[in-house]
């Protein structure tokens, strides 16, 4: 999927798929469902990796025709400075 979406954003082409994969194991003190997996596959491909700066693209993959695939900067709210700082230093 790398490689397809570096196609049009060459940005991104660096990166490799174990950098860019969300937490697999889940935290289990507070849910009935004890299994240890979540059995979704997030992912985050940007041009830094996993950070959300600049914006990248968002795979969630999940049974259940619970699928999609988008881009945006997720908390904006929160990362405004982040923000102002990398958009000061470019």
């Amino acid at each position: 999927m790398i490689y397809k979406i570096g196609k049009a954003d060459a940005r991104i082409i660096h990166n490799e798929a174990k950098d860019l994969t969300i937490k697999l194991v889940r935290d289990t003190r507070y849910n009935h469902d004890k299994l240890p997996y979540n059995p979704s596959f997030r992912a985050h491909i940007g041009a830094g990796g996993k950070q959300p700066i600049p914006v990248g693209y968002y795979v969630y993959i999940s049974p259940g025709n619970k699928s999609f695939f988008g881009g945006g900067l997720f908390a904006v709210e929160k990362k405004s400075k982040i923000i102002h700082i990398y958009l000061w230093k470019t």
